[in-house]
């Protein structure tokens, strides 16, 4: 199912989100919810591409080493999996925080609609 589908089951409304389907009372709240997400992946694609051509930075900071390394605000799960930056590879967190996983966790939105979006 797409996300932002919206069907009614009795008495209440369900949207299919990124998380999963998501129970509302009314039509109103069910429709907010889909107009929510569909903001979220489209700053998500505004972040992404300025990231990519420069135009914006992820927030974090160098140490005396030259090494960057992100704020606690935008490191995300996905960034576990990132060798932790060296003298000789100072900007790894750096580079994977213009990626578009990185961008679809910090705007928890689903990464294929993220890829729709962005074309």
């Amino acid at each position: 199912m797409e996300i932002g589908t919206i069907w009614k089951e009795g008495q209440r409304w369900n949207v299919e989100m990124p998380s999963g389907p998501q129970t509302t009372r009314t039509k109103r709240e069910a429709v907010a919810l889909v107009e929510q997400a569909q903001l979220r992946l489209h700053a998500a694609a505004r972040k992404y591409w300025d990231r990519q051509t420069r135009n914006a930075h992820p927030d974090g900071k160098t140490d005396k080493g030259g090494r960057w390394h992100p704020t606690p605000a935008e490191a995300q799960p996905c960034c576990r999996g990132i060798r932790t930056p060296s003298r000789a590879w100072p900007w790894s967190y750096m580079t994977h925080c213009r990626t578009m996983t990185h961008i679809a966790n910090l705007y928890n939105v689903d990464i294929t609609d993220l890829r729709r979006v962005s074309r």
